[in-house]
């Protein structure tokens, strides 16, 4: 993960596509750091027919999602070892 001091030039992606069960699909995010780095454009592009949506959120938001995704992450390879 980018640390908290450095700006995103472009977008990174945090989900591609991918399916889950009974055949549906999940979108894609991208993310990045705009307004003199105080906010995350994220464009979700829907699978089908490929349609995007621009959300803004905080970046103090987005952030804490970020370690808190990576947090249980690390719980749960240490779980399994």
């Amino acid at each position: 993960m980018t640390s908290n001091n450095n700006i995103l030039n472009d977008y990174i992606l945090i989900q591609d596509f991918d399916s889950v069960e009974r055949g549906h699909s999940k979108p894609r995010f991208e993310a990045q750091i705009i307004n003199g780095g105080n906010t995350v454009a994220i464009v979700e592009t829907n699978p089908i027919g490929e349609s995007e949506k621009m959300h803004y959120i905080p970046k103090s938001v987005f952030l804490d999602i970020a370690y808190r995704i990576v947090d249980a992450e690390n719980e749960e390879e240490a779980a399994h070892d």
